[in-house]
């Protein structure tokens, strides 16, 4: 299905990117990802995706992206990707996946996921919010609107860190 994935994350802020890696080959048959071209540009708000409760939290309806592809009104960006291959997507991208078509036993795309945390996140959960089982939330009491921070959140690079502390870390 199309979504985006701001909608799910308990984290909030333009600097939050997705890294997608491919561990399988990922193309027309098997299940490769596909983008709505400068979605993450026009989004309104939250979309409410499927299963989410229904409150008043801001969240809108999801557009039928099928039928704005058809009408010429979205475009559609798709890359095939081989194990190691890596795409960043901003969360609120619009993206999903055709699901395998490949023939019985052709094998089915697995990939890795990564989320990386820029200067502007905050720890905002929105209606629906249960943990998701995201490792770190709940071992490290984050406030709502502080910043991640603890074991599981490591800073990865400052401006402040020289090239004898980013290595060592």
């Amino acid at each position: 299905d199309w979504h985006h994935d701001i909608a799910a994350f308990p984290w909030k802020g333009d600097q939050l990117p997705s890294l997608w890696m491919a561990l399988t080959p990922s193309n027309a048959e098997r299940s490769r990802l596909m983008f709505i071209d400068g979605s993450h540009k026009s989004v309104p708000g939250f979309y409410r995706l499927a299963g989410m409760p229904v409150a008043d939290d801001g969240y809108v309806p999801i557009p039928n992206f099928e039928e704005l592809i058809a009408k010429g009104e979205a475009k559609v960006l798709t890359w095939d990707c081989e194990p190691g291959d890596a795409i960043i997507l901003h969360p609120y991208t619009i993206h999903g996946a055709s699901g395998n078509k490949g023939a019985k036993g052709a094998g089915r795309r697995v990939a890795m996921t990564t989320r990386w945390f820029g200067d502007d996140v905050r720890f905002l959960p929105t209606t629906g919010y249960k943990g998701n089982g995201i490792p770190g939330v709940a071992e490290s009491p984050i406030p709502v609107g502080g910043r991640p921070h603890g074991e599981y959140f490591p800073l990865v690079w400052s401006r402040e860190m020289t090239a004898a502390q980013a290595g060592s870390r």
